[in-house]
């Protein structure tokens, strides 16, 4: 099976750093004659989504990830100082919820995990 990614973010940092992520698996992926073992465009999917960026309705969005077939996998995040936004996110079921600077460190294991499990 394949996925795909979709990031809910404030501005283009964190997008711009999971397609960096993204592009440079697929290359590690390629074999000796050029093509992609693994692709992105499948049924399967995860939404990174930066909590700070609205203040949204996270148990409903728990649920339409829910309705997906298969169920998308969901990854907040937020800046540590805001504890009340992971906790949200936590008791709405997110499948992980990090900090903002964990997120960061963990962007590419995330990814490599998620597509070694798509």
């Amino acid at each position: 099976m394949t996925g795909k990614i979709a990031s809910i973010a404030r501005n283009m940092q964190i997008p711009c750093r999971i397609f960096a992520n993204v592009s440079d698996l697929e290359r590690r992926l390629k074999s000796p004659e050029g093509e992609t073992q693994q692709d992105f465009g499948g049924e399967k999917t995860l939404w990174l989504i930066d909590l700070q960026r609205n203040q949204e309705d996270w148990p409903r969005v728990r649920e339409l990830a829910q309705l997906m077939d298969p169920p998308a996998q969901i990854v907040g995040y937020a800046q540590h100082v805001l504890p009340h936004l992971i906790e949200e996110a936590q008791l709405a079921g997110f499948d992980r919820v990090l900090t903002r600077g964990k997120f960061d460190r963990q962007v590419a294991s995330l990814i490599e995990e998620f597509a070694a499990h798509a």
